[in-house]
């Protein structure tokens, strides 16, 4: 029975996830983005993110005591090595040729990653008054910190996304701390519900995830990025 509130509550989570995504992208990409970008990430949501978690729970789980505690040093390690490398992985970029400063999505995530903030603060302020009263176990004291270790990570991953740029650059295009090679994308078009959204379709990594992206560009920046995709993709506007 216990299962069964643990598979409920983790649906319910999957899909208002999904609904609140929705809902907020519609706001900044239009209906017609927001529904197909929706659709492409589904699969995500529901098969590879329940697949991965129930995979990470057994794999944790056997390895004993410390294996929450040894997966949240290692995940927060990964995600802050990931955005500090950024500068360097920058490089493979090339040349910049239009710089479109922060997007809607990543101003939101910056507001996401202060909430996060807040409430990490909260927690890590729970940790030290508790910790003050009683005497935990050591295991149960590691397992705290490295939660609040993780949170932290988390919480300076988000905002640093929501910090960072949109450019378009000599080999492709920088996005929340990623390379998309002119090569990855197969088509691009401009929305028509919302002229100035422009929606790439891409080759996504590995199969089922994410194979759109749209991206709401500044009006005062849409004629250089048109010309700029027209050169770089030619061919690919649909």
């Amino acid at each position: 029975m216990e299962w069964f509130w643990v598979l409920l509550i983790f649906f319910v989570v999957i899909v208002g996830s999904l609904w609140f995504g929705y809902l907020t992208e519609e706001k900044m990409v239009g209906p017609e983005a927001a529904r197909r970008n929706s659709r492409s990430a589904t699969p995500l949501f529901l098969f590879w993110l329940p697949l991965s978690g129930f995979a990470l729970f057994f794999v944790v789980e056997q390895l004993g005591r410390y294996g929450w505690v040894s997966f949240h040093i290692l995940y927060a390690v990964s995600i802050s090595a990931w955005w500090m490398s950024w500068f360097f992985r920058k490089q493979e970029a090339g040349s910049l040729l239009a710089d479109v400063g922060r997007t809607p999505q990543s101003k939101f995530l910056f507001w996401i990653g202060l909430l996060q903030v807040a409430l990490v603060v909260f927690q890590t302020w729970l940790f030290f008054t508790s910790t003050l009263t009683r005497s935990p176990e050591y295991s149960s004291l590691y397992l705290e910190i490295s939660r609040l270790v993780l949170w932290w990570s988390i919480a300076g991953f988000t905002i640093a996304v929501g910090l960072n740029k949109l450019e378009f650059r000599e080999n492709g295009i920088c996005l929340v701390h990623s390379l998309m090679r002119w090569q990855r994308i197969n088509s691009y078009t401009w929305e028509t519900d919302k002229s100035n959204v422009l929606t790439i379709r891409f080759k996504p990594r590995f199969p089922l995830l994410p194979s759109f992206a749209s991206l709401a560009i500044p009006a005062n920046h849409q004629e250089v990025v048109s010309r700029i995709l027209a050169e770089r993709l030619v061919g690919k506007r649909l």
